[in-house]
């Protein structure tokens, strides 16, 4: 079955074992809970695939029809942080290596991510080989490397942090970053972007990283340029990915993460 476990902090219960009541407000720091997400529209998990594994599919619920690019799989990897029982992690991870993407097509991607002027959340667990270069993690058009399309990009800027973009018209309307993070190379890290109430933030571990970004902008997929929906590397082809990824989830109309929170330890949809 489904379970959901709330976080609290009051180190006098835990030193004294008493006062244990739960004090919502003033205690409360996140749920845990491997229920999937109300508005999620792509759930990407590797879960102890075999080694060197090309099937994929979408656990959402939705069955969005997904493929590897360029040769991507799964492999073997000892350092996931996220399983499919607590407590157990899983042994596997999607493989990048600079040619591999993950691909959804446009048209049947379009009205999952027309985000609208709504709350939305991109999130991922991320390893770089190398944390100083620069990688587009979701991308629907947005900024490329030889060529820019209309649509959205979300991509770590190695020490610079993580930028979201948004393009329409042939402009870019929305540009705004976490500001300098400090990642180290082969290394799992959850990160995530989100909107609540017109107001942007970006997370790593659970921590909100930089300022918030007040951006009502309409995000409206239909002006996309027919991009596909691509992890892993720019719209336009470019700019590839070297490391892994895992647990990778889209979510429109709702903001998973609003305060500190506690990164995922079980995947979506298990238990």
């Amino acid at each position: 079955t489904n379970s959901n476990v709330d976080v609290y902090q009051d180190s006098s219960a835990i030193a004294n074992l008493v006062n244990c009541a739960r004090n919502t407000s003033g205690e409360y720091i996140s749920s845990v809970s491997d229920n999937m997400p109300t508005g999620t529209q792509l759930y990407l998990k590797s879960n102890s695939s075999a080694n060197n594994s090309t099937t994929i599919a979408d656990f959402s619920g939705n069955s969005v029809a997904v493929s590897f690019q360029g040769g991507g799989k799964h492999i073997t990897q000892g350092d996931v942080p996220i399983g499919a029982v607590s407590g157990t992690a899983s042994t596997s991870a999607f493989w990048f290596d600079g040619g591999q993407a993950i691909e959804v097509s446009h048209a049947n991607f379009e009205t999952p991510v027309n985000f609208g002027t709504g709350d939305f959340t991109l999130a991922t667990y991320f390893r770089a080989n190398n944390s100083s270069t620069t990688v587009r993690l979701f991308n629907m058009g947005g900024i490329g490397s030889i060529a820019d399309y209309n649509g959205f990009s979300w991509g770590y800027y190695g020490s610079t942090g993580m930028k979201f973009h948004y393009r329409e018209g042939g402009s870019t309307t929305v540009n705004v970053a976490s500001g300098n993070m400090n990642l180290s190379s082969d290394t799992f890290y959850h990160l995530a972007v989100t909107r609540q109430s017109g107001v942007i933030k970006f997370w790593k571990d659970g921590v909100q990283q930089g300022s918030s970004h007040n951006v009502s902008t309409n995000i409206n997929m239909a002006n996309a340029d027919s991009r596909a929906f691509v992890i892993g590397r720019n719209s336009d082809g470019e700019m590839g990915f070297q490391g892994r990824m895992d647990a990778m989830h889209v979510v429109k109309g709702t903001a998973l993460y609003t305060g500190t929170f506690t990164r995922p330890t079980v995947y979506y949809g298990t238990s």
